[in-house]
């Protein structure tokens, strides 16, 4: 229920982002694409190790949950107002930049359901709310910049499958392993694309050493503990 109630957050997160795509589909039409590509790999690291190290503290969060309920009910419409100005605004229009420059607006979205402390049902209606509008936003955008080409479209046809069947074992996961742990495996995953998208702009310079350098931060990344 708490979740459903939640249009004014919705529509603010949506306005915000709905700034923010055309700005971000201009930077991608003009910047240096590895600059994009870097950016993005910077991103996508410090949003992984950041979920990383909340994991490592939720437990100790998870103690207190009973003490504050009740205060955190009492002042839920007065959080959700303040959320709205403090959070929901800059972060959607940080979403929108990103979704319009890389289509990848998730990474401010989710930041923003913790902040918000978000329960999974909030999080996922809100996100749903919020992901396909945003995305429709920067296929016209696209189109309008003649960036949506025959290449593009087949490629994106061709990779539709994939992504069924990734949502499909997504899903399966989640559903028969722990949480945590999933939260955790996906982290790790979030940091190597990232690590990777880095070591693809030097290897643009020196191929081997962005191999080798690849190579060891998966390998790094992917032994941190759960």
């Amino acid at each position: 229920m708490d979740a459903v109630g939640r249009w004014k957050e919705s529509a603010a997160l949506v306005a915000a982002a709905a700034v923010g795509v055309p700005l971000g589909v201009n930077a991608l039409v003009s910047t240096d694409p590895e600059l994009i590509r870097g950016a993005v790999g910077v991103l996508l690291v410090a949003y992984g190790a950041a979920k990383l190290v909340r994991s490592r503290h939720q437990n100790a969060a998870d103690d207190d949950t009973d003490t504050t309920s009740k205060l955190s009910a009492v002042s839920t419409k007065t959080q959700q107002q303040n959320n709205l100005w403090t959070l929901v605004l800059p972060f959607g229009f940080l979403a929108g930049l990103l979704g319009g420059a890389v289509a990848e607006p998730g990474p401010p979205a989710v930041v923003l359901s913790q902040l918000s402390k978000w329960d999974a049902a909030t999080t996922r209606v809100m996100l749903f709310r919020f992901f396909l509008p945003v995305q429709l936003l920067a296929l016209v955008d696209y189109s309008e910049q003649d960036l949506l080409t025959p290449f593009v479209v087949h490629q994106t046809l061709a990779a539709i499958p994939a992504v069924a069947l990734a949502v499909a074992l997504g899903t399966f996961l989640n559903r028969r392993i722990d949480p945590g742990v999933f939260e955790d495996a996906v982290s790790v995953l979030v940091a190597a694309l990232g690590l990777l998208c880095c070591a693809t702009v030097l290897g643009d310079h020196h191929p081997v050493a962005a191999a080798a350098a690849a190579s060891d931060a998966v390998l790094a990344v992917g032994g941190a503990p759960a």
